[in-house]
């Protein structure tokens, strides 16, 4: 049943993303007259839909609100099961509360089992290389294979044992007007960029970005730190799908001014960063 429940979000997340930014929509839904729904920010920007040319008129898709609701339904069921408690015949109010208690907590000591995390499967829509000023964009099935070819000495292929962590730290130079970009691609969990720059002030900024649609890639969060000197600087978020526009990427990103960069450099003019990505795991419950 969980594995219907999974292929259930799969398609939904597919059926509604919008025909523009291939993102997941929030209510309110448009819809053009020959009934293909846009997302919101992106019925702003046109007055045509791009499928068939059709006007918007300010119609409300209402089966795609209602599509997204129901596909939330489901994956918090996914998440947070309802446990089946079998109840026997017994005397008082008191004996049922305390027999009650009494298998709730066996149950989360003792059947509560962890469900291992799978790799998330293909999205669809075309999605951007990051790497340098590479100007591929493809579908998903095809990024791996250009980035062993196009980009090898950039791609660090790893793995994730339980799909929930994953963590690499190197050593960098403190040079101004640089662009150091990575692809990890780490079995389990998927495809990222990590993009980092120091501009001609000095200025640092790193960010990660992922192969996939943002609702997918929420599932993960990164941390992204710089050490040096005993001194440390860091930023926790979650990374945005490489599709999303650069200036939206450079908010969900660590900055730090030059000022505190010469304070973290050791007498090489090196620092090191540390890249970490988790990801939630949820729990289910089995007899």
């Amino acid at each position: 049943m969980e594995e219907l429940k999974n292929k259930w979000c799969i398609d939904l997340e597919e059926i509604l993303q919008c025909l523009v930014c291939y993102e997941r929509p929030i209510t309110p839904i448009y819809q053009c007259d020959g009934g293909h729904h846009i997302c919101h920010m992106c019925r702003l920007k046109l007055f045509n839909c791009p499928m068939c040319q059709g006007r918007y008129n300010g119609s409300r898709s209402f089966l795609a609100e209602h599509l997204a609701l129901k596909l939330d339904e489901i994956k918090t069921s996914l998440i947070l099961p309802p446990k089946e408690v079998k109840v026997d015949t017994i005397s008082t109010q008191t004996d049922y509360v305390e027999i009650k208690e009494k298998e709730e907590e066996k149950e989360e000591e003792e059947n509560i089992q962890v469900v291992k995390l799978s790799q998330p499967q293909a999205a669809k829509g075309s999605f951007p290389c990051r790497l340098a000023k590479c100007t591929f964009e493809g579908p998903h099935s095809r990024m791996l294979s250009h980035l062993n070819y196009f980009h090898k000495d950039r791609l660090v292929q790893s793995e994730s044992l339980n799909g929930r962590e994953y963590s690499r730290q190197w050593e960098m130079d403190h040079l101004s007007n640089i662009v150091f970009d990575l692809a990890f691609f780490i079995q389990k969990m998927g495809i990222f960029f990590l993009i980092t720059s120091i501009d001609a002030a000095g200025d640092f900024t790193g960010n990660v970005q992922m192969v996939h649609n943002n609702n997918t890639a929420h599932e993960f969060k990164y941390k992204l730190e710089i050490k040096g000197n005993g001194r440390s600087c860091s930023y926790e978020g979650f990374p945005r799908s490489c599709r999303t526009l650069v200036e939206k990427t450079f908010k969900n990103s660590l900055h730090i001014a030059s000022q505190n960069i010469q304070r973290l450099v050791c007498n090489k003019n090196k620092f090191t960063c540390i890249f970490t990505l988790t990801r939630d795991e949820p729990k289910s419950v089995t007899k």
